[in-house]
């Protein structure tokens, strides 16, 4: 089954093994940071790689860790070789480990973990100390092998704000507090953007879509 969404198109899939409907709950602090979460994506490993003309006519490829890593690297191994720029939402310590454990690193243009993730990340490629040193060495080893070369790294600190690294080097910043009703949306994104001054800002959006009410 396939929608029209903003101009574009995206694939629906109908759960044709009768695999259960992907589920996710998440307990948060007073501070509204995650505290602990349960997750069922088991589904979201049926989730095949688009085509190579999706890639060639695409700008952007976002993805996260939930797919199997065949279908991540063959993606990646797709999109590389065209204009689309491809941004990793490593979704947790273990998938996150998934993109370095195949070498994907270089295929990647942005990325955003979180701190728990980067150090993740960080240790397995041997890289240590410091947030901005973790930061710095692993960003250096992504997007070597893609067309546009870009490179940018979003490391998400909770109220400590976010780290971002780019050819500019390692800066942080620390986005006001706002209120995001998520009503009975199924999921959220957050988005990054630089402004008329480059100042990086980052906000909560709404995606995907709502579901309807009885």
């Amino acid at each position: 089954m396939r929608k029209s969404l903003e101009g574009g198109e995206t694939v629906v899939y109908d759960g044709r093994g009768g695999e259960r409907t992907a589920t996710y709950l998440a307990m948060l602090d007073e501070k509204k940071d995650l505290h602990a979460a349960v997750a069922d994506m088991k589904a979201l490993e049926f989730i095949e790689s688009p085509a190579k003309s999706v890639f060639e006519k695409a700008s952007i490829f976002v993805f996260d860790g939930n797919p199997l890593p065949g279908t991540i690297e063959t993606a990646l191994e797709r999109c590389s070789g065209t204009a689309c720029e491809a941004f990793f939402e490593p979704t947790s310590v273990e998938k996150a480990l998934r993109v370095v454990s195949l070498d994907l690193l270089p295929r990647i243009n942005m990325m955003k973990p979180n701190l728990e993730e980067l150090f993740a990340i960080g240790e397995q490629l041997g890289v240590h100390g410091e947030e901005e040193v973790v930061a710095r060495g692993v960003w250096a080893l992504m997007g070597r092998e893609t067309k546009t070369r870009t490179r940018r790294l979003f490391v998400s600190m909770g109220s400590a704000g976010v780290l971002v690294v780019d050819e500019k080097g390692v800066r942080r910043f620390v986005g006001e507090e706002l209120e995001v009703s998520a009503g009975r949306a199924t999921g959220l994104l957050t988005y990054y953007w630089c402004d008329d001054e480059r100042r990086y800002n980052f906000r909560m959006r709404l995606t995907f879509c709502h579901t309807t009410r009885a």
